[in-house]
């Protein structure tokens, strides 16, 4: 396994500019181009695409075809030709590791060999990655490492998908990791950063702005949440959609009623990711308690959500501002703050070339 993703996909020598990022989901493409540096950083543009149902699941490129096409039409609008992509978190591995300390040549080959146990695919087969975690209640005789691993075929879906759109990709990242570039502050504390989409909800355990820790499930997400109202109130799709948007939690008793079990659902679900977080220490990565819940995703607006959620959980909760780590501050975004949220994946990879 001496595969990783820098291997796997190098960038042509001759790119030095900035790209844009690109968010594929199962549901849809999102980009966003950022210009500046560090502290000076500003909004160019920013675009999205419907995906075909199926054509991508879970992550998995299903309808290779479908995916160009899209990709494709979008370059061609907007004029797209480098990018820095996300990859899917369903199908990624994000293990923490506690190795005996070697010399720095000697890392990856540990790192390789210690993460054969966790993958449920052949080692051969799999596209490492790896970053030191810093000294945080680090024994001396330790390496403190999280590792991100996925299956090599994907990661090549991703690139044969963009290279026939006519796009280069010039670095491909964990969704997980953008997040936390747009959504973070420079710190220690430990913070969950729950995105909740259309598809799907992740949870991400950071610290220190590095991800330690990652889930998905599909048995609470936005399209679920329409789906309920539909089955309850018997409504059509767009105007389930239409009330879930503007009442939520706190609007018309009837659809908060709807809706409520489902949200029980989620904050149980939070409970049990911070229980799995706090309780799986390690020998050198000692993880401190969750201080604060960060909602982020094209479902995180919906209205009373974050409020019930920090009555359950007695935690604080916010909703993520995808802007914090970007937007110059005399500079104002066109753009709607319940768009805005479904768009940080992609702001964080931006980033990525101005960090």
């Amino acid at each position: 396994m001496s595969n990783s993703l820098a291997r796997f996909f190098p960038p042509p020598t001759f790119l030095t500019g900035p790209a844009v990022g690109l968010d594929i989901s199962d549901q849809s493409v999102k980009f966003v181009e950022l210009t500046g540096r560090a502290g000076q950083v500003r909004f160019v543009r920013a675009g999205w695409s419907e995906i075909p149902r199926g054509a991508i699941e879970a992550g998995v490129i299903k309808d290779a075809k479908a995916v160009t096409a899209v990709l494709a039409r979008l370059a061609e609008e907007h004029q797209l030709k480098q990018v820095i992509v996300a990859l899917p978190e369903e199908q990624t591995y994000i293990i923490e590791l506690d190795l005996p300390k070697v010399r720095a040549s000697q890392i990856r080959e540990s790192v390789e060999l210690s993460v054969v146990d966790y993958l449920r695919f052949p080692a051969a087969e799999a596209v490492l990655d790896f970053e030191l975690l810093p000294d945080i209640n680090q024994a001396d005789a330790w390496l403190p490492v999280v590792a991100t691993v996925l299956p090599q075929a994907v990661a090549q879906s991703y690139g044969l998908v963009l290279t026939a759109a006519g796009l280069t990709p010039t670095a491909f990242e964990l969704e997980s990791q953008a997040l936390a570039r747009a959504l973070l502050s420079p710190g220690v504390e430990a913070v969950m950063i729950i995105d909740i989409g259309r598809a799907r909800t992740s949870f991400y355990a950071a610290t220190n702005g590095i991800v330690r820790y990652g889930a998905t499930i599909n048995t609470v997400s936005g399209d679920i949440l329409t789906k309920r109202l539909i089955q309850q109130k018997n409504w059509s799709l767009e105007e389930a959609e239409r009330q879930k948007i503007n009442q939520g939690l706190i609007g018309e008793a009837a659809v908060a009623t709807a809706l409520e079990p489902l949200v029980v659902l989620l904050s149980d679900e939070i409970e049990h990711r911070l229980f799995a977080w706090s309780h799986d220490n390690h020998q050198s990565l000692l993880r401190t308690d969750i201080k604060r819940i960060v909602l982020i995703g094209g479902q995180a607006t919906l209205p009373g959500l974050a409020g019930l959620l920090e009555n359950r959980l007695k935690l604080p909760v916010t909703i993520g501002n995808p802007w914090q780590n970007t937007i110059h501050v005399n500079q104002l975004v066109d753009i709607p703050f319940n768009y805005a949220v479904g768009l940080a994946t992609a702001v964080g990879l931006a980033l990525r070339n101005i960090w």
